[in-house]
Order: C-alpha cells, then structure tokens, then sequence
C-alpha cells in the first residue's frame, strides 16, 4: 500500500481528514477502514484512539484543523 508525502497510508489519511472534519475518532475509523457491519463498537473507539496516539497522524490532524481556520479567517 503506497503512502502519501506524510508517510500516511491513504486510508490513515482519510482517517485523519475525517476527524478534522469533526468526526469522532471512532466514526472516523469505521468511514476510513473496512470495518464490518455489526462490530463492536469497542474495538472502534479503541482502534481509532491507537491512531490517534501515533505523533504522525496526530500532527496531521492537527495541521488539517489549522488549515481549515486558517481559510475561514482569510
């Protein structure tokens, strides 16, 4: 699987734009990863806080949400 110029799958990535976006952590994991209808909804909130604790992908969060203020204050 190829990764994007932050070192981010794309899957990761899209994680990452969906929470920025205002998604919480665990319906950002179920858009983002192929996640099985009926599962738990435990072992989402506990994969997508293991995303989240990862520096690479928590930065990027946090550069999507400043971008994005950055646009509405232009």
């Amino acid at each position: 699987m190829g990764k994007t110029r932050d070192g981010l799958t794309a899957k990761q990535m899209h994680f990452a734009r969906c929470v920025a976006s205002g998604m919480s952590q665990a319906e950002a994991y179920r858009e983002a990863f192929d996640v099985v209808a009926g599962g738990k909804t435990a072992t989402h909130r506990e994969a997508a806080s293991r995303l989240m604790a990862r520096a690479d992908i928590r930065l990027r969060v946090d550069a999507l949400i400043a971008q994005r203020e950055r646009s509405i204050l232009a």
